[in-house]
C-alpha cells in the first residue's frame, strides 16, 4: 500500500540518508590497559563496567568523538550518541554519518529510535541476531524538511528532559518508600526509653500447626497456609485449603481473634513474615506456621506485628534465621529469644493506628507502580507520533 505524505514530508530508504561505516575488528590480543577506550556493545549498552583500550594505529574513520552517531546492528540492536571522551569503534558497530543536506543528525537519532522494531523485525540468525546492510538500507522512513526537523528535535528533547527527571523521581520515591516502615519505628526508639524484654516474656502460648494433610474439596475446616500471609502482614484468605480433623487436634489448632501467625520456613526474605489472626469462623493452621498468643496485659498482637515485621525487631529474626538455599527456618525457642520494646499499652495502640495509615500509603504505592509499565511505553509512543507528523 503506497505510504501517503504529509506535506512536507519525503519517502526515503536510511542507505539513503547516512553514511554507515562499520568498526574495527580489535582483536582480544589488541586490548591494553591504556590507550583510546574501545567502544564495544557492552559498553554502549551498560552491561559491564569493563573498558578495554587500544593503543596501537587506526583508520581515521573508526575514531568517535563527543555527539557521533552509533547504530548497534548485532545482538543488542539500538541507537545510541556517544558523550564520553574520544574512542575507536569495535565491530558490530556504524558510525553513522547523516546527510545533513536531507537530515539533521539529532532528528535522525529519534528516528532510528522510533522504528526499532521494524529494524528489528529484518534481523536474523540465532544466538546473535543481526540485520545485513542490504536490509537495513532498504528500509523506508518518511522525512519532513528540515526545518520541521529542528522543531520536532526541540519537542523531543524537551520530552525526554522532562522524562528523565520523572524517572528519577519515580526511583527517589521508590526508595524513600521502602525505608519509610523503619523510619517510622526509630522515630519511636529514639523518642521513648521503652523497656526491652523477650518474646518469650509475653506470650501466653506458643505452637506449632497441624502436619496433617489439606484437600482442595472444601471438607473440614479452613486452614491457613504460608501463602496466606502476604509481605504487608495482613491475611489473605482468597486461596484457602480444608482439613478434616479430629476433636483434639482442632482443639490445639484452632486459632482465636488476637492470635499471632509466624512464617517458620521458606525463603530467607520470608520467613519470619507475619500476621494477626482476624478471621471470622473456625481456621487451623498448617506445621510451616507458628502460633504466638500474646498476653493482653502486656502487649498488644497488632504492636507484636508491627515490631517483628520492621527495624530491630525485623533484624533480630534475621539474625536467628538459618538453612540453605531456599529453604530456610527458624524455630519456636528462637522466636521467644528476640528482644522486644515494651512499650505502654497506650503507646503501642497509637503506633499501631499511625503505622496503619503508613501501610495505607505502601499498597497506594503498590498499587502505583502498575502506573510503571505505562511510564515505559511512553517515549514509543511519542516517538510515534512525532514521525507521523502528530506533535
Amino acid at each position: 500500500m503506497e505510504t501517503v505524505l504529509k506535506q512536507g514530508w519525503k519517502q526515503y530508504t536510511l542507505g539513503e540518508i547516512a553514511e554507515y561505516i562499520n568498526g574495527r575488528a580489535f582483536k582480544p590480543t589488541e586490548w591494553k590497559r591504556e590507550g583510546l577506550p574501545i567502544i564495544r556493545i557492552q559498553n554502549l549498552t551498560k552491561s559491564t563496567d569493563t573498558v578495554n583500550y587500544f593503543g596501537g594505529e587506526y583508520e581515521e574513520k573508526h575514531l568517535i568523538k563527543a555527539g557521533d552517531i552509533l547504530l548497534a546492528w548485532s545482538a543488542s540492536l539500538d541507537v545510541f550518541i556517544w558523550e564520553d571522551k574520544d574512542a575507536v569503534l569495535n565491530q558490530h558497530i556504524f558510525k553513522v554519518i547523516p546527510n545533513e543536506k536531507l537530515v539533521n543528525k539529532k532528528f535522525y537519532y529519534y528516528l532510528i529510535k522510533s522504528i526499532l522494531t521494524t529494524i528489528r523485525t529484518e534481523t536474523h540468525g540465532t544466538g546473535m541476531t543481526h540485520i545485513t546492510k542490504p536490509k537495513l538500507f532498504s528500509i523506508k522512513v518518511c522525512i519532513p524538511n528540515m526545518d520541521l526537523q529542528e522543531k520536532i528535535v526541540s519537542q523531543l528533547d524537551n520530552f525526554f528532559q522532562a522524562y528523565e527527571l520523572l524517572k528519577k523521581e519515580k526511583e527517589l520515591a521508590r526508595k524513600n518508600y521502602d525505608k519509610l516502615p523503619y523510619v517510622f519505628f526509630k522515630k519511636y526508639e529514639d523518642k521513648y526509653n521503652f523497656k526491652v524484654v523477650s518474646v518469650g516474656d509475653v506470650v501466653l502460648d506458643i505452637r506449632y500447626g497441624t502436619s496433617e494433610k489439606a484437600n482442595n474439596q472444601g471438607q473440614g475446616y479452613p486452614i491457613l497456609r504460608m501463602n496466606n500471609i502476604t509481605s504487608l502482614g495482613v491475611l489473605d484468605s482468597s486461596d484457602l485449603k480444608h482439613l478434616d480433623v479430629s476433636i483434639n487436634e482442632f482443639k490445639k489448632c484452632k486459632l482465636e481473634l488476637g492470635d499471632i501467625l509466624i512464617n517458620r520456613t521458606n525463603s530467607r526474605e520470608l520467613v519470619g513474615k507475619c500476621a494477626v489472626f482476624n478471621l471470622n469462623g473456625d481456621y487451623l493452621f498448617a506445621s510451616y506456621l507458628i502460633r504466638l498468643r500474646v498476653n493482653p496485659k502486656l502487649m498488644l498482637p497488632e504492636y507484636m506485628v508491627l515490631y517483628l515485621s520492621v527495624g530491630a525487631g525485623r533484624e533480630e529474626i534475621v539474625n536467628r534465621i538459618h538453612g540453605v538455599t531456599n529453604q530456610w527456618n527458624i524455630n519456636s525457642t528462637e522466636i521467644k529469644s528476640v528482644p522486644v520494646m515494651l512499650p505502654p499499652l497506650e503507646v503501642q495502640k497509637k503506633m499501631v493506628e499511625d503505622y496503619n495509615v503508613l501501610v495505607k500509603n505502601l499498597i497506594i504505592e503498590q498499587e502505583s507502580k502498575k502506573l510503571d509499565e505505562n511510564i515505559e511505553i511512553l517515549p514509543l509512543a511519542v516517538l510515534s507520533k512525532a514521525f507521523k507528523g502528530e506533535l
